[in-house]
C-alpha cells in the first residue's frame, strides 16, 4: 500500500493550503464545507443502496 501524506496549512482569510508530493492547492472554508456536505450525501446514498440493493423491486 502506498501512503502519500497530506500537509494542511491554515491561510489568513478563511482558507487552507493542501500540499502533497510537491503540489499545492488553496481551498476556502466555504469550498471545504460544500465538498464535505457532498461527501456525506453521497455516503448516505451509497448506504441506502447497500441496504436495499434491488431498490423498490420486491
Amino acid at each position: 500500500m502506498i501512503y502519500n501524506p497530506l500537509e494542511l496549512h491554515p491561510v489568513a482569510g478563511s482558507a487552507i493550503v493542501i500540499r502533497q508530493n510537491g503540489n499545492a492547492i488553496t481551498v476556502t472554508l466555504d469550498q471545504l464545507h460544500h465538498f464535505t456536505s457532498d461527501i456525506c450525501i453521497l455516503a448516505a446514498r451509497m448506504r441506502e443502496d447497500l441496504l436495499d440493493p434491488l431498490g423498490d423491486e420486491k
